[in-house]
């Protein structure tokens, strides 16, 4: 049996994506909650186990896919959480993700996430800028779903993780050049964010010598409603690859 799933990763065909994959609407993700909001739990296990699970994911899957179809996209990849963590513990949350060839998911990423009705935080923490950059939306309005998107770049983890832009095994100076470029889409990031929101509270930019990071609140999507777009997911994600999509794949072909 083949797995279209993987296939799709690969190539990023969007008339794969199409035949293999089922859009379903809000609605059918109503009453489907974690019992822990805001952290990992194994009394998680029978949200993360449900085939809603995979469908969300798939769901996020067609708007990433749909968002890079104009792009030459060879170099990029898709990747979806598990739902399941190395400690036995089952995820709170569910985040897809375009990544750049060469680089870990982890150090370089244009995301969407997603946490049920009244979660109160994400208190999942990788790296110290988590804390200015998560708390961002919070709480989740109960019979809705909150949804963000963005783009993270980490030169360097903190904690000794592997997974940083600075682990690819190439050049340190052109791991640095690349992040740079990275910053230089930022001013141009943060200005359509603002125009996208309405609002610098519905969004955070997040600096430094170690990190460019930028994270958008999509409105709160009603799960009564048949119609994605009315959290404007699929405009906010065009605009974020229209911003750093080229350079994600300029840096895919790097040796």
């Amino acid at each position: 049996m083949i797995d279209f799933s993987e296939q799709i990763r690969k190539t990023l065909n969007v008339e794969l994506l199409k035949e293999h994959m089922t859009l379903y609407p809000p609605s059918h993700f109503k009453n489907w909650n974690p019992v822990t909001k805001h952290y990992y739990d194994k009394l998680n296990r029978e949200w993360a186990t449900s085939e809603k699970y995979k469908q969300l994911g798939e769901c996020f899957e067609i708007f990433l896919q749909k968002s890079i179809q104009n792009f030459d996209s060879n170099g990029l990849f898709i990747n979806k959480n598990r739902p399941n963590t190395i400690g036995g513990s089952y995820m709170h949350k569910r985040f897809v993700r375009i990544g750049s060839k060469g680089y870990h998911q982890n150090g370089l990423q244009i995301f969407i996430e997603s946490f049920s009705e009244k979660a109160s935080e994400d208190s999942s923490i990788r790296d110290p800028s988590d804390r200015k950059y998560q708390s961002l939306g919070f709480p989740i309005p109960e019979n809705h779903m909150g949804i963000f998107i963005g783009m993270s770049a980490i030169s360097y983890f903190e904690n000794d993780q592997k997974w940083g832009m600075e682990e690819r095994g190439i050049d340190f100076d052109t791991i640095r050049e690349n992040f740079y470029e990275l910053e230089e889409k930022m001013e141009a990031a943060r200005d359509w964010a603002l125009q996208f929101t309405g609002s610098e509270d519905d969004f955070r930019v997040v600096q430094d010598e170690r990190i460019q990071r930028i994270r958008i609140k999509l409105p709160y999507l009603s799960l009564d409603t048949e119609d994605w777009e009315e959290c404007k997911i699929q405009e906010g994600l065009n605009n974020l690859v229209e911003i750093f999509g080229n350079l994600f794949i300029e840096f895919s072909k790097q040796e």
